[in-house]
């Protein structure tokens, strides 16, 4: 019986990046492993955009809403203390650090009457869709027939 394996070309080229043995001139670890995760969802009126932001303030959290795009940036500033400063760390793999990421929209929003929410490191943010996108019904009236 033959199998299916999934071939992915730059497997071998992450590894020997990840053992030191080809040089880069970016340290890929500190840039990738800090990303943001988003959710977006939708209903008739409005789009929903939840990201994960444990252990940011969100008074260090910035929020852009165009018609078509949201912008979230973040920063997670490191307090270092004069304790701190003489600790011999044998591991340190919390980051800090600024994170951004822009979410294209599904359809146009009113970003005057965007909300957003901050809870347990999870932004909630609520778009009011663009009226002109909202459904819309329409009464259908039946005219009889002449006999």
């Amino acid at each position: 019986m033959s199998h299916i394996v999934r071939w992915d070309p730059f497997r071998e080229i992450r590894q020997m990046m990840g053992t030191g043995l080809i040089p880069t001139d970016w340290d890929m670890d500190e840039e990738y492993s800090f990303g943001l995760a988003v959710d977006v969802s939708e209903d008739d009126n409005n789009v929903y955009i939840e990201a994960d932001l444990p252990g940011f303030d969100p008074d260090n959290t910035d929020i852009t809403v165009t018609a078509d795009q949201v912008t979230i940036k973040a920063e997670r500033k490191e307090e270092v203390t004069e304790e701190d400063k003489k600790k011999n760390y044998l591991r340190r793999e919390r980051r800090y650090g600024q994170v951004a990421r822009t979410v294209a929209l599904p359809c146009e929003v009113i970003g005057e009457d965007a909300s957003a929410e901050f809870s347990d490191g999870k932004l909630t943010l609520t778009l009011p869709k663009a009226e002109e996108i909202r459904p819309k019904q329409v009464k259908v009236t039946a005219k009889k027939k002449d006999a």
